[in-house]
């Protein structure tokens, strides 16, 4: 398994992300913003049980378990 950096691609992409949410009203958990942005800064699909949470977040590939 390999384990992703959080920096500061993967930090600037969720700032992105809560702005574009938050300005929507539609706010995610903060760990889930963390999670979506270390999938969109890698260009990796996310695998999730979660996807109602997740499709708020514009430009990520979902793979729904």
């Amino acid at each position: 398994m390999t384990i992703l950096p959080f920096d500061a691609v993967v930090n600037e992409k969720a700032v992105e992300i809560y702005q574009t949410l938050k300005s929507s009203g539609n706010l995610i958990e903060l760990r889930d913003l963390f999670i979506a942005a270390s999938a969109l800064a890698h260009d990796l699909p996310l695998a999730t049980l979660n996807v109602k949470h997740f499709e708020r977040v514009n430009g990520l590939f979902l793979v729904e378990l």
